[in-house]
């Protein structure tokens, strides 16, 4: 299993967390203005990241985390989306 957490500034920052036996490997978390790639995370390790936002967001956040768990590749994209009313 792969926890993710998240906390905003000009990006975003991710933890990492592989709670599995099992290494997980070729890790690429994207937020569509910026990527990131990582060779493996070995079980039980965590990590910490920061994905950068170019420019300015004006729209709540859309990830993309691909990888591979024993040569099978995996790609799931999540988000969020907040009921803010801009006025």
């Amino acid at each position: 299993m792969l926890i993710l957490t998240f906390s905003c500034k000009s990006g975003v920052d991710i933890e990492l967390n592989n709670q599995s036996d099992i290494t997980i490997d070729n890790i690429i978390l994207s937020n569509g203005f910026d990527s990131l790639n990582i060779k493996s995370l070995k079980p039980m390790e965590k990590r910490n990241v920061f994905l950068k936002f170019n420019k300015k967001n004006n729209s709540d956040g859309s990830y993309r985390i691909e990888c591979q768990i024993n040569n099978k590749k995996i790609i799931k994209n999540f988000g969020y989306y907040s009921i803010i009313d801009l006025i």
